[in-house]
């Protein structure tokens, strides 16, 4: 800091001093670098596995971890620098058991419950003071609330309903077009709950459905000349032999299912930024998918194959789906039942038939030993 004379060269430059004695106080932050962080931490980690009787199994898991805990290898920057536990919950269940035996009918179910807290060891918004300085001066409960403002919370649950469906009786070989056993249906569910300093919630909820068709008709073979003598005594009148057609199809399946996300997020506010307070995100998918096809085998040497996709989408008004609201809530589950309806907005289609033919040299005495196919 240089104080310049009222009089001499500078004097031009320098045109408002005063020539007094100036006193001036600087303060210097001096940043000293001594040695690393070398406090330890600790971990513990703790599951239990049980079979509830024919029902299904049951696991739970825990977990907890301090600031300080890494593995024998990990660097020092590698280590963990805040408090992590959670507990994990998961079933897998026959819900079949509750219901008679002879009914034949199948409910396999998947639940599942983890929740994770992360607490910071330094304070996020300062991040070269820990958490414990940071809000030394605050009353317990606004710790409290400042760190669950400040945590990493996760929370999810998920419920599975997998190929639900009736089987047949045992011997039980006949098939009819509209047989229960020929449907299935599955369901899944899952939602997720997530905040941390950045963001003040974003809730995920997620729906999947599907229904399932599949006929397998038993096979009606016709051979008209299976058991003409002269026919079936010659080794070169093989092709006329064996000459076959199927009556019915093979197989027939078709398969709707329905895809929904729903996602709402909303960021924490900018103290800098008091005019322009966050608002809400909204991030929405609802999708519907039919497929559906056949098989025919025409003969045993010629196979038809047919596969079909169609996808679509239902529409849904824009926003936050809002169930408080009576009026908001029957308008948007409207506009999804119309959708529905109407298998909704076609996206893509596409299909693909398969024409398969075995040629027949097998069926020649000279030729036998010659395989070839057309597709």
């Amino acid at each position: 800091i240089r104080n310049p004379k009222k009089d001499g060269p500078e004097a031009n430059v320098w045109n408002n001093d005063d020539g007094s004695s100036k006193c001036v106080e600087a303060w210097v932050n001096e940043l000293r670098l001594t040695d690393f962080d070398q406090t330890g931490g600790g971990a513990v980690i703790g599951r239990v596995n049980t079979t509830l009787a024919d029902l299904g199994t049951l696991s739970v898991a825990g977990n907890y971890s301090t600031p300080g805990w890494g593995g024998l290898d990990s660097k020092m920057a590698d280590r963990q620098r805040d408090t992590r536990y959670g507990v994990d919950v998961s079933a897998n269940l026959e819900m079949s058991k509750f219901l008679p035996e002879k009914s034949g009918v199948k409910v396999p179910m998947y639940l599942g419950y983890s929740e994770q807290v992360i607490n910071p060891e330094y304070d996020p918004l300062s991040p070269d003071i820990t958490f414990a300085d940071a809000t030394r001066s605050l009353t317990a409960d606004e710790r409290r609330a400042r760190l669950k403002a400040l945590r990493t919370y996760t929370r999810r649950r998920s419920m599975n309903l997998t190929n639900v469906h009736k089987e047949k009786p045992p011997g039980n070989k006949t098939e009819h077009f509209f047989d229960v056993s020929n449907f299935g249906l599955s369901y899944a569910y899952s939602d997720q709950e997530y905040h941390d300093v950045n963001t003040q919630y974003e809730n995920t909820r997620t729906y999947r459905g599907s229904l399932t068709y599949q006929h397998n008709p038993k096979p009606r073979p016709l051979k008209p000349f299976e058991n003409i003598a002269f026919i079936s005594n010659s080794k070169w009148l093989k092709l006329v032999k064996d000459f076959n057609i199927n009556l019915g199809f093979k197989q027939i399946t078709t398969r709707t299912s329905i895809d929904r996300s729903y996602l709402e997020r909303l960021i924490r506010p900018n103290p800098d930024i008091v005019s322009l307070p966050p608002a809400p995100t909204y991030n929405k998918t609802f999708n519907l998918t039919n497929q559906y096809g056949f098989r025919y085998e025409i003969t045993k040497s010629l196979k038809l194959d047919f596969n079909a996709n169609d996808n679509a989408i239902i529409g849904e008004p824009a926003g936050r789906v809002n169930t408080d609201d009576h009026a908001e809530y029957q308008a948007w589950k409207d506009s999804v039942l119309t959708g529905i309806r109407h298998f909704g907005e076609t996206t893509g289609y596409d299909h693909a038939v398969n024409l398969t033919y075995t040629l027949p040299f097998d069926k020649f005495p000279i030729t036998d030993w010659i395989t070839a196919n057309a597709t």
